[in-house]
Parts: structure tokens; C-alpha cells; sequence
């Protein structure tokens, strides 16, 4: 009987050393996957601070970009106005050779009283009224019905067309 019980006894403590041998490895990988866990974690942490770093950068590329792109525009927008405006400058240094100076103005209209133009070669002739045709007929303006206008204003002189 006492060899039965050491044998079970032995047994007993060969199993309790399995078990605690296996709950040793289970523990141990464990902590092996926490590891792991927290080094892929720690990856992703730094992936994601990679890809807002490439991101940022890239902002900063393309808002360059528009900055150089729109100070481009400015420049060709300043030089379209400046383009108009010397063009102006010189339409009006142009059209200032006709233009009568102060000091010349009084010696032009002197020549001007001097010396009078026609300004019509011709007179056009008033073509007489027809006997029978009544004089304020010809200065009343007719009345045109403009339906569009809503029925306010059908009969207006507004509407003539």
C-alpha cells in the first residue's frame, strides 16, 4: 500500500509538474504575444506617424505649388494691366496731339470768329404737312398692344416697339 501511494503520490506531483510546466509555457507565451501585440502596435503607431508625416509634406508641396501657381496669376494679371494701362497712356498721348492747349485756346477762337465753317454742306428740306393730315398726329407716338407686359401696360407708350 505505501507503494501505491508513492506511486500515486509521485504520479500526483509528475502531473502537478506537467501543469505547472504547461501554465509556465502558456504564461510564457503570453507575455510572448503581449510582446508581439505591443510591437505591432507600436509598428502601426509608427506607420501612421509616417503616413501624416509624408501627408504633411505633401501639403505643404501642393499648397507651395498653389502659392507659386497664384503668384504666377498676379504677375500675368499685373501685366495684362499694365499692358492695358500703357496702351491707354499712349491712346491718350495720341489722341492729346488734336487737343487745343491753354495758351493756343485764345488764338484758335479768335481764328475761329476770324474765319466762320459751315458745319452742313446742305439743309435738308422739311418735307411740308399733307393738307388734310392734322399736325399733332405727327407728334403723338403710336400705341403698340404688348401682351407681355401683364394687361397694365397693354396700351403704353412705354411699349412701342
Amino acid at each position: 500500500m505505501k507503494d501505491l501511494r508513492r506511486k500515486w503520490t509521485q504520479e500526483q506531483q509528475a502531473q502537478q509538474q506537467q501543469e505547472a510546466e504547461a501554465e509556465a509555457l502558456r504564461a510564457q507565451g503570453r507575455a510572448v504575444a503581449k510582446v508581439l501585440a505591443e510591437k505591432r502596435k507600436q509598428r502601426a503607431r509608427d506607420l501612421r506617424a509616417q503616413i501624416r508625416a509624408k501627408e504633411a509634406a505633401i501639403r505643404s508641396r501642393v499648397q507651395k505649388q498653389q502659392q507659386e501657381q497664384a503668384a504666377l496669376w498676379r504677375g500675368a494679371v499685373a501685366q495684362v494691366y499694365e499692358q492695358h494701362r500703357r496702351k491707354l497712356e499712349t491712346t491718350l498721348l495720341e489722341q492729346s496731339r488734336h487737343w487745343v492747349r491753354p495758351e493756343q485756346l485764345q488764338a484758335r477762337i479768335e481764328e475761329a470768329l476770324e474765319h466762320p465753317v459751315a458745319l452742313f454742306s446742305e439743309v435738308i428740306p422739311e418735307e411740308p404737312p399733307a393738307p388734310d393730315e392734322d399736325v399733332s398726329l405727327r407728334t403723338r407716338e403710336p400705341y403698340v398692344r404688348d401682351y407681355r407686359r401683364g394687361p397694365m401696360f397693354r396700351y403704353s407708350p412705354i411699349n412701342r416697339q
